[in-house]
């Protein structure tokens, strides 16, 4: 069965206040600078907080916030 193609609704340079509330792997990877792969593996090892709907992981805005704030202070 062929997944079906998630919008993608985020782009590089977007005010942290439009990027919607809630998003999938794929736009976070975007706004990460990361691989698809690479933010499954850290939801996975627990390094990004996301929840399971169905069978997607949906990842919450401040999520990205707080790990932002707290690399940068590493």
């Amino acid at each position: 069965m062929a997944r079906r193609k998630e919008k993608i609704r985020v782009h590089e340079g977007m005010r942290f206040d439009e990027i919607p509330a809630f998003l999938s792997t794929a736009e976070t990877a975007i706004i990460m600078h990361k691989s698809q792969g690479t933010i499954r593996k850290e939801i996975r090892e627990g390094k990004i907080v996301a929840e399971l709907v169905g069978s997607e992981y949906r990842i919450a805005r401040d999520t990205l916030l707080r790990n932002t704030k707290e690399a940068l202070s590493a």
